[in-house]
């Protein structure tokens, strides 16, 4: 050890949902305080969600710079939240995997599960190009978690309803980040979700995709 303490190693702090470390300027603060591990704030995210949105004023005007360009901030659902409601949130999330990989494991290991109603799209030529624009057209979006394994672009699945099973196909995959989905499918960046991701699967489908419903290859 060096003088005084100098040079001693600090010891990382720990997520007290599931205890992995939390490295240096990583990790969630939620509302009372308590920094859980990006891990967590993944699967969390499944539920509580963050978006940049624009600032409004009293009337509910939308505010612009000098430039022109709307105001923005984050709103972030997640930061609102206290640890125990976090860890009763997590428990839920837990015991919906657990289940589902119970249920549809020894058929399929590779398992995601919708956290929101799925919703069609029809992008402009302008925003994705006109290659995508055409192959996405009315494309059904469907916003969740990866339980298990992992999901990329041009893969076939089924899509499961109360135990119905769908064949669709994957079109592509993009992780869920800060930006708004439109942001997301504009910048086609690195497309690939894993295991505790939360993120977008882009599905060709006629059936409508409710809530907790499943995607599995």
């Amino acid at each position: 050890m060096g003088l005084f303490g100098f040079g001693k190693k600090k010891e990382k702090a720990k997520c007290p949902l599931c205890g992995a470390e939390i490295g240096f300027l990583s990790g969630k603060v939620l509302k009372d305080g308590s920094t859980i591990c990006n891990g967590c704030e993944s699967k969390l995210r499944l539920k509580y969600d963050e978006a940049v949105v624009n600032k409004t004023d009293a009337l509910g005007n939308v505010q612009f710079k000098d430039n022109g360009y709307a105001k923005t901030t984050i709103v972030d659902d997640l930061s609102a939240i206290t640890l125990d409601e976090a860890r009763a949130a997590m428990d839920e999330i837990n015991a919906t995997s657990q289940a589902l990989v119970g249920e549809i494991g020894g058929s399929y290991s590779n398992i995601f599960t919708a956290g929101k109603s799925g919703f069609v799209i029809a992008p402009k030529a302008l925003d994705v190009g006109l290659p995508r624009s055409k192959k996405l057209k009315n494309a059904t979006v469907v916003d969740g978690l990866v339980v298990e394994g992992e999901f990329n672009k041009d893969q076939d699945a089924v899509l499961i309803i109360n135990g119905k099973e769908i064949n669709v196909h994957i079109i592509e995959a993009h992780k869920k980040d800060v930006s708004a989905f439109e942001t997301t499918l504009s910048a086609n960046l690195k497309q690939g979700i894993k295991k505790g991701e939360n993120g977008y699967l882009i599905i060709s489908t006629e059936e409508s995709v409710p809530e907790g419903a499943t995607i599995a290859k």
